[in-house]
């Protein structure tokens, strides 16, 4: 396995990990029990040739704006530069 293929197995691995997270608390607030605490915020790290629109596509986040919302203060102000190596919280 190449590094790129192990780093991009990583990263879908973290999203399905954040997804069933989320389905858990869901699942949770349906039968009436109180929420599990969350273990701290969910996060990635930017690679190379990563865009906002493309993380949040990748994660299930529904858009990039709340992903840039909850990160402006480690991107800046241009949600158009993002730098590999940069980790951002999942929103």
């Amino acid at each position: 396995m190449s590094s790129a293929e192990y780093e991009e197995l990583t990263r879908e691995l973290a999203a399905v990990g954040s997804r069933l997270d989320r389905l858990e608390m869901d699942v949770r607030g349906l039968r009436g029990e109180a929420p599990a605490p969350p273990p701290g915020p969910a996060t990635y790290t930017v690679q190379a040739g990563d865009t906002l629109s493309g993380i949040a596509q990748k994660l299930g986040l529904g858009g990039w704006q709340a992903l840039y919302d909850a990160n402006r203060a480690t991107i800046g102000g241009d949600p158009n530069v993002i730098k590999p190596g940069q980790v951002l919280v999942l929103p």
